[in-house]
């Protein structure tokens, strides 16, 4: 099962984060293109982004390191077996609009979770 949430409407009012397409933490998929997931997800319950459109030349303050955020977030446990709540790190980032940084692109992506 796959959920994707968000909508453009509701992205109107939303906070914006830009995140630096790291691609030892941030791995795109190999079956689709579209598909970015975290170097930390679950394998049972995946967190991943899909990309929602590219764009170019975006003014931003601040671009941020994912896995930093990630790591010290609430939803990141280093001492357990699963590391990361997928699910949760999910429902937070529906509250954003989010893009990743490569190059001169911004990569508009939206969160998602899979159930394998």
């Amino acid at each position: 099962m796959i959920v994707y949430h968000g909508t453009k409407a509701q992205s109107l009012d939303k906070d914006t984060l830009f995140f630096k397409l790291d691609k030892k933490y941030i791995i795109q998929s190999l079956r689709n293109e579209n598909e970015y997931f975290l170097k930390d997800s679950n394998e049972d319950g995946t967190f991943f982004f899909v990309k929602d459109g590219v764009y170019e030349k975006l003014k931003y303050e601040k671009r941020i390191s994912l896995k930093k955020y990630v790591r010290k977030s609430k939803y990141y446990n280093r001492s357990s077996f699963r590391k990361l709540n997928d699910l949760r790190l999910m429902e937070h980032f529906e509250k954003y609009v989010i893009f990743l940084i490569k190059d001169d692109d911004f990569i508009k992506v939206i969160p998602g979770h899979g159930i394998e």
